[in-house]
């Protein structure tokens, strides 16, 4: 498909791109579908839609989950969730390159634990589920981002990563030190295990949407992972 003289960039083009796929597609099911279309009442019209809609979300879905399945075993896309596999300012510099050569399981562990961390509603420790903060555009309610390490999160990072407790007990107190992760304490309602605090949410944009914010910044954290060690 040739670009029109009135797409300026390669995001208009790629909008174009995907609208005419979309349209053809959608009107491709109505068409197979019925072929009197127009001359249904609406309710009729409003389910023909429906169907066609669900069958392209179907076909969509279902394409890019092997495009991405594709890229993977490849190795060759980021995956959004993999911190800290697809921050630049982290895997591109030359000293923590040279760190991980020390500790190779080094970003599997920070990945592991990111992807272990979530907001727990009734956390049972008192003023550690949400806190407020004064902002430009008034109260702003945060949720603290919580990770949980007991006996199912080491079984489980065994699994993962394959580095048993000892290992991982290791990891997680030299993140205590550099300030990645916060020791809370104990909770009864989970076995005792140890809790940790490893940043917080904060809404953004449109309501309902959050955004995690870690303990560190970009330069202290990129420091820190520089200066990484453990006995």
């Amino acid at each position: 498909m040739e670009k029109s003289p009135n797409m300026e960039t390669l995001k208009e083009s790629q909008e174009q791109y995907w609208n005419d796929f979309r349209d053809q597609f959608l009107e491709d099911c109505l068409e197979d579908i019925t072929s009197d279309y127009e001359n249904q009442d609406e309710d009729s019209q409003k389910y023909i839609r429906s169907k066609a809609n669900t069958e392209f979300e179907k076909f969509a879905s279902k394409k890019l989950n092997s495009f991405i399945k594709e890229c993977k075993a490849k190795k060759e896309i980021w995956i959004r969730d993999e911190y800290p596999f697809n921050k630049g300012w982290i895997v591109n510099d030359e000293k923590i390159k040279n760190k991980l050569k020390q500790y190779p399981k080094l970003f599997d562990v920070l990945n592991f634990i990111d992807n272990e961390a979530n907001h727990i509603e009734n956390i049972g420790i008192e003023d550690r589920t949400t806190f407020t903060v004064k902002t430009a555009k008034g109260t702003e309610l945060r949720k603290w981002s919580h990770v949980i390490v007991g006996k199912d999160f080491y079984l489980k990072a065994e699994k993962a990563i394959g580095l048993k407790k000892n290992a991982m007990q290791k990891y997680i107190n030299a993140f205590c030190k550099m300030g990645s992760l916060k020791k809370i304490g104990h909770l009864k309602s989970h076995n005792r295990a140890m809790l940790y605090i490893d940043g917080y949410h904060r809404p953004v944009g449109e309501i309902g949407r959050m955004k995690k914010e870690r303990l560190m910044n970009q330069k202290d954290h990129q420091q820190a992972l520089r200066d990484f060690k453990y006995k």
